[in-house]
């Protein structure tokens, strides 16, 4: 594996970025996994901001960005393009747009092994975004829309069709008092057939999180975890004192609910977590 990574970046004026990452085909992992392998990729953009002292509009950003990839005989199997444009307003409301064409092959699986598939399918991509900071008791907001048509995978992942893909994400976090946050995000997925309009995938998953500083040195987090489409879900709280230095006491009750070859397991545990720092 190979990466190396140049930039220039400016907070104002003309900024620009390099990066290029080669995986050989014969790459072997010992812990963790790869999405992808057999494959080389070139990465360029070229930006340029410009900040404005005033109530209202605050900071202007755009960008171009270009990717190429390659297998490792120096094959293109991907290439896209983007226009994304990023402006800042109030000092605490972001709103950026991106626009993005071009065209890629997929990898398959077969096994354990993952090969390039010799369909090559159109990609274009449209997304909104927009986030805010810090109103009331709220810490931030953030919305994001995305639509793409490209290759989707079916389910085992050894084809890949003509698809368009709807993506919407809803993410909050509220911090009413300064003992409590509260975060709550949603994020929905629907892939369809780009001819036949046929449903591919269609689902919701869910994540809150709950986290009370009781006092100085107890603390309490409760969470939750869920997806709609295969009825998934890990649901958990922890305790925890910290008696300072690196010396923890934690105590976790959680349950759960996942899909493994076909079949669901349902499990409950409970655990105790004594932590000690020695000096030496």
């Amino acid at each position: 594996m190979y990466y190396l990574s140049l930039a220039r970046v400016k907070d104002s004026g003309i900024g620009g970025s390099f990066s290029f990452r080669r995986v050989e085909r014969d790459v072997l992992l010992m812990p963790g996994y790869l999405g992808m392998k057999d494959y080389q990729s070139f990465l360029g953009s070229l930006e340029f901001g410009r900040r404005r002292k005033s109530n209202f509009f605050n900071y202007f950003w755009v960008a171009l960005t270009g990717e190429v990839v390659q297998d490792t005989a120096a094959q293109t199997k991907q290439q896209r393009f983007a226009l994304q444009t990023m402006i800042k307003l109030w000092k605490r409301s972001t709103f950026s747009f991106s626009i993005g064409a071009g065209e890629e092959a997929n990898q398959l699986r077969k096994g354990s092994d993952l090969y390039w598939d010799e369909k090559v399918f159109p990609y274009r991509s449209f997304i909104l975004d927009y986030r805010m900071n810090r109103i009331w008791f709220i810490k931030n907001i953030r919305f994001r829309s995305e639509l793409r048509r490209r290759g989707i995978y079916r389910r085992d992942f050894g084809e890949v069709v003509d698809g368009k893909e709807k993506r919407f994400i809803c993410a909050m976090t509220f911090k009413p008092w300064s003992f409590m946050d509260y975060s709550l995000s949603m994020n929905f997925i629907e892939q369809r057939e780009y001819q036949r309009d046929s449903l591919l995938w269609k689902g919701v998953t869910l994540q809150s999180d709950l986290f009370l500083q009781m006092s100085r040195a107890f603390y309490l987090n409760l969470y939750y975890n869920a997806e709609t489409r295969l009825k998934q879900y890990n649901l958990g709280v922890l305790f925890c004192y910290d008696f300072g230095s690196g010396s923890l006491v934690q105590f976790g009750l959680k349950s759960s609910k996942e899909l493994f070859s076909d079949e669901y397991e349902a499990g409950f545990t409970v655990f105790l977590k004594i932590s000690y720092l020695l000096r030496i």
